[in-house]
């Protein structure tokens, strides 16, 4: 499994895999619970993780991709995505010290961390590394 076959989802909560790619939508399974399901192309629309970047006060962006290896670099000291506004701000400070504070808010930066921990839980990152190191 790779980023560019993990997608947001307008309207929905949550990450996707792309199962089967259709001409009206895809059909895709839940990261959280397994259940496949289409998703028409005509309600939501759709974003690879590979193409979310974090905007950064210099005017470019840092690829979410990127930010989640930060993350990994921090082990586990990281803020639990329900926790202290705080301490969510301050564990983005030191992972991403130059974001803009304008476009980057609270609620992104605990969705980040909820899709991290479910990246995690779906070893997500171990097949990304793998697929990499074969390449």
């Amino acid at each position: 499994m790779e980023f560019k076959d993990i997608i947001s989802v307008s309207g929905k909560s949550g990450l996707y895999k792309i199962e089967k790619p259709r001409q009206d939508g895809v059909i895709a399974s839940e990261l959280s619970s397994g259940k496949k399901t289409f998703l028409s192309a005509r309600k939501h629309s759709f974003t690879p993780l590979e193409n979310i970047g974090i905007y950064l006060i210099t005017g470019d962006t840092k690829e979410l991709t990127e930010v989640f290896s930060e993350i990994v670099k921090q082990g586990g000291n990281r803020p639990d995505a329900g926790g202290n506004a705080d301490d969510i701000r301050a564990f983005f400070d030191l992972i991403l010290p130059k974001y803009d504070e304008d476009k980057f808010r609270m609620s992104d930066m605990k969705k980040i961390l909820q899709w991290y921990e479910l990246l995690l839980a779906n070893d997500v990152f171990e097949s990304v590394k793998a697929s990499t190191e074969e390449e």
